[in-house]
């Protein structure tokens, strides 16, 4: 939800974003979801936000992913690029010398794009060291929630 206010945001300053889902929910689901919330607006979707669905591209490899990614970008010339869930790609490209090649060929990529990535996934925090992805980061920024206890009111 962050990653979408942050792209709604840079949509009313019209700034041109792509948010793109992968095998974690499907566009559609994300739109129905996102249409609950105050920062929605639905004259900025498909015009300053174009959502895309990258699963198809997920299931042909990174040479698939990239390929899509590039037309996508040549085509709307955003200034930031969300993908969702990156972890599904990097899980779907499980070999380590490929998904190291992978997440390099992008950060090169979005780096000549002039594009603003954000990469969103499910990650522990002990997996920060353990995925290419974190190497190429400029800024990380970790969400989560922990259970601390359970606190029992009693009225009198």
């Amino acid at each position: 939800m962050l990653t979408l206010q942050i792209l709604f945001r840079a949509a009313r300053e019209g700034k041109k974003c792509l948010y793109f889902t992968t095998l974690a929910e499907p566009a559609i689901k994300v739109l129905r979801y996102m249409q609950l919330f105050a920062f929605f607006d639905a004259a900025l979707a498909d015009k300053q936000i174009i959502i895309a669905d990258l699963s198809a591209a997920v299931r042909k490899g990174a040479d698939g992913i990239l390929t899509e990614l590039s037309a996508m970008i040549e085509k709307h010339q955003p200034a930031f690029l969300a993908i969702d869930s990156f972890r599904a790609i990097a899980d779907h490209i499980d070999a380590r010398h490929i998904a190291r090649s992978f997440v390099y060929d992008l950060a090169t990529q979005t780096a000549g794009w002039g594009v603003t990535t954000l990469l969103v996934g499910e990650y522990a925090a002990d997996e920060l060291s353990r995925y290419a992805e974190f190497a190429i980061a400029d800024g990380i920024l970790r969400l989560g929630a922990e259970k601390t206890g359970v606190d029992v009111y009693s009225s009198s």
